[in-house]
C-alpha cells in the first residue's frame, strides 16, 4: 500500500495517519498540510509499525477499523514504542464499547465525518501536549543531572547537600505552586540558618518582583524588591542592620523571580544558587501541573456538559415529534369517526407541539450565534409598555394572573424590539411555569440613564448553589423532588447573551420557598 507524501510543516511536529481508505488518507493529509502540519499516511497497522514515520511522529491519527488489526491494538503498540505519542482515534461507528476500549490508549476520540476545523484543532492540541511532555522530560533530566553533580561533591559540601536533600524531600511531597513555594522558603531558611526566607515572583506585565511567600509569615519583609537587584549571593545590609542574600530563580534563561534569605549564618553562594535552580525548576513544574490540572478539569466539565446536552436535546426533540406523529396518525386513521371538537383539539395540540419544536430549534440557533458572535441585532428606541403588553397578551389563557406595573410615560429604552420581547417572554413563561397558582408580576421603572425590567414569581425559588450557574449553558435546576427541569438548559443562557448584546445587564434574586425575581437593566434611548 503506497504512502501519501508528507506535507510541509515544522520539523518535529509530524503526524502519522493510519486509515485503510485512500481518499480519507489523502483528504486528512491535505487538510493538515493547508495548516502547515507535516503528515504521512499509511493504510494498515503493519505499514504503520514498519514505517520510519511512526518513530518520528508526535501524533498518530488512527482509524478504529483497519484491515489487519483494530485501532486500539495499533495504538497500544505505538504507545509501547513511544509513551509520549499522542493518539487520536477515528471511527465511523461510535459505540460505548469502542469508547471504553479506547480509554487508556487514545488521547482524543473523533467521529467521522470530521469537520476540518475540528480535526486541525484536535491535532494542534495533541502536538502541543506532545511538546509539553517532551519539555517536562527534558526538565526532569536536567534536574537529575543537577542532583548528580551535587552528589559528586558530597564530601566537601555535606552541609549544603543536607539542605538540598531536605528541600527535595519537601517538594516531592507537594504538587501545587503554593505548597512548593512554602516548602522552598521553609527549607531554605532552615538550611541557611536564616531568620527568614522569602520568594518574590515576577509580575509578567509590570516586571516587578512581588512578595509571594515568606517564612516565618510574620517577618518584616518588603512587599516588592527591585527587578535589577544585587548580584547572586551578594550580601546587602538594609534598614535595622539585617543582611540579606538574593538568588534569581532562572529556568532556561527565563527569570521567574528571586529567593531572598535574611541574616543567613551558614550558607555559600554556590549553595544559594543551587537552591534557586532547584526551586525554579520545581516552581515551573508546579505551575505547569496546575495548568494541566485545570485543563483536565475543564475538559471533564465540557464532556459532562456535552453528554447532558445530547441527552436533553434528544429527549426534547422526541417529545414533540412523538406527539405530532401520533396525532397525525390518529387523524389519518380515524378522521371520519372523530367529532369536530376532537379534530380541532388534535390540530391545536399539533400546532402547540410544532411551536414547541420551533422554539427548541430557535434556542439552539441562538445559542450557536451567541457562541460564534454572529448574532445580529437591530437596536433602536423601544417603548417598554408596548413590549410588555404584547408579551403578556401572547401567554396562554389558562395561566395565573399577571400583574403589569409599567407607567405609560416610561422613557423608551435602547434595544432590539423583537429580542426584548423574546427575553421578557422567556422569563415570564418561566415565572408562570413555576408559579401556576400565585400571581406573577412584571414591572419596569426608570433610574438615571437606564430602565430596569423585573419579572417576579412566588414559586419554590432556587437553591443558592444553583444561582451561581443559573445563566450557564445546559444548567438545570433541581425541582425539589430529585428531578431536574425539562429542557436543554439554554433559556437563561440565551436571555443573558441577548441582554448583554443589547448593552444591558441581568441579575437574579431568589429565596427557597418564597420565589424568584429576574431584573434586566437596559440603557435609555437618546432623546
Amino acid at each position: 500500500m503506497t504512502d501519501v507524501a508528507p506535507s510541509t510543516g515544522p520539523q518535529g511536529d509530524r503526524v502519522l495517519i493510519v486509515d485503510d481508505d485512500a481518499g480519507m488518507r489523502e483528504t486528512l493529509v491535505d487538510i493538515l498540510g493547508l495548516h502547515g502540519i507535516q503528515a504521512t499516511a499509511v493504510g494498515s497497522a503493519a505499514a504503520a509499525t514498519a514505517s520510519n514515520a511512526a518513530s518520528a511522529a508526535a501524533v498518530a491519527v488512527v482509524d478504529q477499523r483497519l484491515p489487519d488489526t483494530t485501532g486500539v491494538e495499533l495504538s497500544a503498540a505505538l504507545k509501547a514504542r513511544d509513551p509520549d505519542l499522542q493518539v487520536v482515534m477515528l471511527t465511523g461507528y461510535p459505540t460505548v464499547e469502542s469508547a471504553i476500549a479506547a480509554v487508556g490508549q487514545a488521547d482524543e476520540f473523533l467521529t467521522k465525518p470530521i469537520a476540518p476545523d475540528e480535526l486541525v484543532r484536535v491535532v494542534k492540541a495533541a502536538l502541543a501536549r506532545h511538546r509539553l511532555r517532551r519539555e517536562n522530560t527534558e526538565l526532569l533530566i536536567r534536574l537529575g543531572e543537577a542532583n548528580s553533580r551535587l552528589e559528586a561533591s558530597i564530601a566537601e559540601r555535606t552541609r549544603d547537600l543536607e539542605g538540598l536533600e531536605s528541600l527535595a524531600e519537601s517538594i516531592a511531597l507537594t504538587q501545587g505552586v503554593d505548597q512548593v513555594l512554602e516548602a522552598v522558603v521553609r527549607t531554605s531558611a532552615d538550611a541557611a540558618g536564616a531568620d527568614a526566607a522569602a520568594i518574590y515572583l515576577e509580575d509578567p506585565i509590570t516586571g516587578v518582583l512581588d512578595l509571594r511567600t515568606a517564612w516565618p509569615s510574620s517577618g518584616r519583609l518588603p512587599l516588592t524588591i527591585p527587578r535589577d537587584g544585587p548580584a547572586d549571593g551578594e550580601r546587602t545590609v538594609g534598614v535595622g542592620g539585617a543582611s540579606t542574600m538574593r538568588a534569581d530563580l532562572l529556568v532556561g534563561g527565563q527569570r521567574l523571580g528571586a529567593l531572598l534569605v535574611v541574616n543567613p549564618e551558614r550558607t555559600s553562594v554556590s549553595f544559594l544558587r543551587t537552591v534557586a535552580v532547584e526551586a525554579a525548576v520545581s516552581i515551573q513544574n508546579a505551575q505547569r501541573f496546575d495548568r494541566e490540572r485545570e485543563t483536565v478539569e475543564r475538559l471533564s466539565e465540557l464532556s459532562r456538559l456535552k453528554s447532558t446536552f445530547l441527552a436533553s436535546v434528544s429527549h426534547e426533540l422526541r417529545t414533540p415529534l412523538t406527539a405530532l406523529v401520533g396525532f397525525a396518525q390518529t387523524l389519518g386513521t380515524y378522521s371520519d369517526t372523530l367529532s369536530a371538537a376532537d379534530r380541532e383539539h388534535m390540530l391545536n395540540r399539533m400546532v402547540s407541539q410544532g411551536e414547541r419544536l420551533g422554539r427548541l430549534i430557535n434556542n439552539l440557533l441562538d445559542s450557536t450565534s451567541l457562541e460564534t458572535g454572529s448574532l445580529r441585532l437591530s437596536v433602536g428606541p423601544v417603548e417598554p409598555l408596548a413590549v410588555v403588553e404584547r408579551v403578556v397578551d401572547s401567554l396562554p389563557e389558562e395561566r395565573p394572573p399577571v400583574e403589569v406595573v409599567v407607567a405609560p410615560d416610561l422613557p423608551p429604552v435602547r434595544a432590539d424590539e423583537g429580542r426584548l420581547e423574546q427575553v421578557l417572554g422567556n422569563l415570564l413563561e418561566n415565572a408562570v411555569k413555576y408559579s401556576p397558582e400565585d400571581p406573577v408580576t412584571i414591572s419596569a421603572d426608570a433610574v438615571d440613564d437606564s430602565v430596569t425590567f423585573r419579572v417576579a414569581d412566588r414559586g419554590p425559588g432556587m437553591e443558592p448553589s444553583f444561582l451561581e450557574r443559573a445563566f450557564e449553558p445546559f444548567s438545570q435546576a433541581d425541582t425539589g423532588d430529585g428531578r431536574f427541569d425539562k429542557g436543554v438548559g439554554l433559556g437563561l443562557y440565551i436571555v443573558r447573551g441577548l441582554v448583554e448584546a443589547m448593552g444591558g445587564t441581568i441579575g437574579v434574586e431568589s429565596q427557597v420557598g418564597t420565589g424568584t425575581t429576574f431584573s434586566i437593566t437596559l440603557p435609555r434611548a437618546a432623546a
